[in-house]
């Protein structure tokens, strides 16, 4: 039997966090901002752009499973924007992103797989080596 593919497990693993009916993106910035306050005021619409922040980052790993060829450039101009907020070093793109991880983990509870884990570390790492080639 052929193992699935990482984006048919990073499918099945929003799956899992979608049954429990949780908003990922409060937690998600809770966790952000505790390890980051100073952060906090590059967010000029919290509103909007917190959950726009956090679909980008899922969109793009969704994307990267599945080989879509727009990611490199999307990343590209996600670095050049985020330029606007002063010099964001490696380090804060790298921790944020494993939050994310941390976050979906959380919330989906045990119905989180270690097969979860290591699609979405795999995709995340793939994502960590676009914005470090774009720094």
């Amino acid at each position: 039997m052929q193992e699935p593919s990482n984006a048919e497990t990073l499918e099945r693993s929003l799956c899992a966090v979608a049954e429990a009916d949780v908003d990922i993106t409060p937690l998600f910035f809770s966790r952000v901002f505790a390890a980051y306050p100073d952060q906090r005021a590059n967010f000029y619409h919290p509103g909007t752009s917190f959950g726009a922040m956090v679909n980008e980052i899922i969109e793009s790993v969704i994307a990267l499973a599945n080989d879509a060829n727009w990611v490199p450039s999307s990343v590209q101009n996600l670095v050049m924007a985020h330029r606007s907020f002063g010099e964001i070093p490696f380090d804060l793109y790298s921790h944020v992103l494993d939050m994310v991880i941390i976050t979906l983990a959380e919330v989906a509870g045990p119905s989180w797989t270690p097969a979860f884990t290591a699609a979405w570390e795999a995709e995340i790492a793939r994502l960590k080596t676009l914005i470090a080639e774009s720094i």
